[in-house]
């Protein structure tokens, strides 16, 4: 009896001796999982050189204290619920190594109470999170952060700064708004990012109580960026660049609930070497407004109901702008260039709306097509206005000129006149711009796949390098 005895404690002291090493602060690794609920009454703190592994498990914690993990060394999260019972900061990284799978949690804060992560360094990738009732995400200098399925709500910014090669995909991020003004989401100081296929929203009371105040994507002092195929939706500022340069804004849906004033789509004048091409702009205020001439090129958007189109202004600027508008299909939507030299606007389809020029000079307006659209020109000198096909109804003038005008070339347009209102129209096919726009030289024009547009910019970029190594001998 007395030796079973002995066994029965030696097997028991032994089970607890490896149950400590195994959850010890000591141990290298530790793995928990096995589809079952943990409780958690204090802050978990990973150390360097240690990883954590928390897999299909509930994990309730029990504290107030935050953040839940403070990780120098490795955590990964899989396939896991994590409960708070108060309002909490979730994750603070320091120099370390975060992984996340398949995660929700749920802070119990209406009004959005902490960060989701906290980050000075480190890295971070995430693929399948879901997070509501936090206040904002501070990301800096993580290079290769990567942000996938993310389902997640905040009351104020998402502000990931300093960084190199970022990704943003395949996610929905919404304001949880509590009456104040914000930047839902903020790149700072970032070199190479890719915002794609996301759903970023914000409520249209919001637009309301703040309009160019408010902004959904800020890229600020930012280069060589790509936000594509993404739908957002009542931005104030939908999307703004500050400063940011080698930015290509493509195949995105931009737009409001309603028109209110000071939504745009704005590219400050301090950018540089800007595309925007094949976008739905819709109910804003300035659908394009474009303040930089710094090579900015619009090319083969849809604008519709905006009560600008696009806007071209460059008062801050000397000499000639070098800007674009190519290929667009303006809908009730505008188009307007103050203090402007050297747009070019061609290859465009205006219908029920104007084209005014004011206080500008050496403008080319050629190869559009006009319905039911007016040529302002105010102030102006060098313009051309050639080889257009104007349809115009009976009784209305397509162009007028007011105040100075120097220089004004205007020939070979085609001039169709329209039956007035309640008279017989012409058949569908003879009106043009019904058909999708088609770039210069063929091709199907819109859509344009984003492949194809980064595949185009790695050849020439090859090319240039077989150029260069021919040249050297090489």
């Amino acid at each position: 009896m007395g030796r079973k005895l002995a066994l029965s404690i030696m097997i028991m002291l032994c089970f607890i001796a490896i149950t400590m090493l195994h959850y010890s602060n000591t141990a290298r690794a530790i793995k928990i999982k096995g589809g079952k609920e943990i409780v958690l009454d204090s802050p978990v703190i990973i150390d360097s050189g240690k990883t954590v592994v928390y897999e299909n498990l509930i994990i309730r914690y029990e504290s107030s204290a935050s953040p839940i993990f403070t990780v120098y060394g490795t955590l990964k999260l899989i396939n896991c619920i994590i409960v708070p019972s108060n309002p909490v900061d979730f994750i603070s990284i320091n120099s370390g190594t975060v992984f996340i799978k398949n995660v929700t949690i749920h802070n119990p804060s209406d009004s959005g109470s902490g960060y989701i992560f906290n980050s000075e360094g480190g890295y971070l990738h995430v693929n399948g999170l879901e997070a509501t009732g936090f206040s904002e995400i501070q990301i800096s200098n993580i290079d290769n952060l990567y942000f996938a399925k993310l389902n997640i709500s905040v009351s104020n910014t998402i502000y990931i700064s300093d960084s190199k090669n970022i990704t943003l995909t395949d996610s929905t991020i919404s304001l949880n708004y509590q009456g104040f003004q914000t930047r839902l989401i903020e790149l700072s100081f970032i070199n190479g990012g890719k915002v794609l296929r996301n759903t970023i929203s914000i409520p249209v009371q919001a637009l309301r109580d703040w309009n160019a105040w408010l902004e959904a994507l800020c890229i600020n002092m930012a280069e060589n960026i790509i936000v594509a195929e993404n739908n957002i939706v009542n931005g104030g500022k939908v999307v703004v660049l500050y400063s940011s340069i080698n930015v290509l804004i493509v195949n995105n849906t931009l737009g409001a609930e309603e028109l209110v004033e000071g939504s745009e789509v704005q590219i400050d004048w301090t950018s540089a070497n800007v595309s925007i091409i094949n976008n739905t702009i819709y109910n804003l205020w300035e659908g394009i407004e474009i303040y930089t001439p710094d090579n900015v090129t619009a090319r083969y958007n849809t604008l519709l109901n905006c009560e600008l189109g696009i806007k071209v202004d460059t008062e801050y600027w000397e000499g000639e702008d070098n800007v674009i508008i190519e290929g667009n299909k303006f809908i009730k939507s505008g188009a307007f260039l103050r203090m402007s030299s050297g747009p070019v606007l061609e290859n465009n389809y205006f219908e029920d709306t104007e084209i005014a020029l004011f206080n500008s000079s050496n403008i080319l307006i050629r190869f559009n097509v006009l319905r039911n659209t007016t040529i302002y020109l105010m102030d102006v000198a060098n313009v051309a206005i050639v080889n257009n096909t104007i349809y115009i109804e009976e009784g209305k003038d397509w162009y007028q000129i007011e105040g100075s005008a120097e220089n004004i070339v205007i020939e070979n347009n085609t001039v169709y006149t329209l039956p007035g209102p309640g008279e017989e129209q012409p058949p569908e096919e003879e009106v043009p711009g019904e058909e999708p726009i088609t770039p210069p030289g063929g091709g199907e024009g819109i859509p344009i796949p984003l492949e194809i547009i980064m595949g185009a910019g790695i050849l020439v970029v090859i090319i240039i390098t077989l150029s260069l190594r021919k040249r050297r001998g090489e």
